[in-house]
């Protein structure tokens, strides 16, 4: 009876421990890789790439972070940008504003992407908010991006409607020409992909989006001139 009392409370303690562990590791962030910002010559600034865990069920979320010589108001106003997001956003067809202004704080887009036979496109129906935080030590501000349901916006024909949880942009001014920027991301494309081949994919997310983003922001001279004034 002494042995069986004794057995069961070390199962107990193993599968606690086990589950602790878990839990622990779906809240922490793992550094998975490091690549320079500029793919194409020597750069001087770095793309540190984090995953964080998530349960068995679900996809993981990646992060992303370098500073990139340029103004926070320039790549506050390449993200904002409509016409030219398909331009550097990867396999981006189409994207409509359905409500806001252009360079207002809130938006709701749709956005299409062309995806390679034989997985099918993907589109999503997204809320965009920016945040200028006032209460930090740099000048900072945030773009919160998710999916939303509306039902003006059905789901296309030969399109799987895919589920946006998070996408953030995280902008912090160091000087008037370099900025910290950190994106982070959680996605579920849908359809039948199984999430080892989405968190397979997602994992180069983060470094193919800053530099091209990098890349666009370089290319002109335009600002958000709204969020420079209310920093």
């Amino acid at each position: 009876m002494n042995i069986n009392i004794k057995t069961y409370v070390v199962f107990f303690i193993l599968i606690f421990t086990l589950n602790a562990c878990k839990t622990t590791s779906s809240t922490k962030w793992i550094e998975i890789n490091q690549e320079p910002l500029d793919d194409t010559e020597k750069s001087d600034f770095t793309i540190i790439v984090e995953k964080k865990n998530s349960p068995e069920d679900e996809v993981n979320t990646y992060r992303g972070t370098t500073t990139m010589p340029i103004s926070i108001e320039r790549i506050a106003y390449v993200l904002d940008d409509t016409e030219s997001k398909i331009e550097w956003v990867s396999r981006l067809k189409q994207e409509n504003r359905l409500e806001g202004n252009p360079f207002s704080y809130h938006s709701i887009a749709y956005q299409h992407y062309n995806l390679l036979w034989p997985v099918s496109d993907r589109d999503y129906v997204i809320e965009s908010k920016w945040s200028v935080m006032k209460d930090k030590k740099l000048p900072t501000v945030i773009l919160s991006i998710k999916s939303i349901v509306r039902d003006t916006v059905p789901e296309v024909e030969g399109r799987v409607r895919g589920q946006l949880y998070r996408l953030v942009y995280k902008l912090e001014k160091l000087e008037s020409n370099k900025t910290k920027v950190t994106v982070e991301v959680m996605v579920n494309p849908k359809g039948l992909l199984p999430n080892f081949m989405i968190n397979l994919i997602q994992k180069e997310w983060p470094i193919t989006t800053l530099r091209q983003l990098n890349a666009q922001a370089l290319k002109g001279t335009e600002i958000h001139e709204k969020l420079r004034n209310d920093l």
